[in-house]
């Protein structure tokens, strides 16, 4: 979802209640990215574990943003130069994975 604007717009449409920005944010940085996970190491080819490492980089910054700007709708956010550059890395590496 990090790489589609169309996705990130409807599951805000689709769950009013959610904080979307942060969820979005929390739902790689804390229950996908695992970096000292053996399962998660295993998983993973070396460049594709420094890939998304770069990731988690890239929504750490754009987190700093969303912090001092909450609450922050998903169209506020798509604006967000940090985040388009979030979009268009997780297009990347999405084809790459």
């Amino acid at each position: 979802m990090l790489a589609s604007a169309s996705l990130q717009s409807k599951y805000e449409i689709d769950v009013p209640i959610a904080d979307v920005p942060a969820e979005l944010i929390c739902g790689f940085c804390d229950d996908l990215y695992h970096p000292k996970s053996k399962t998660f190491l295993d998983a993973f080819t070396e460049d594709e574990i420094k890939q998304l490492a770069v990731l988690y980089g890239l929504l750490y910054l754009v987190s700093e943003t969303v912090n001092r700007s909450h609450p922050l709708k998903i169209a506020d956010l798509q604006k967000l130069p940090e985040w388009r550059a979030v979009m268009s890395y997780a297009k990347d590496l999405e084809s790459d994975l």
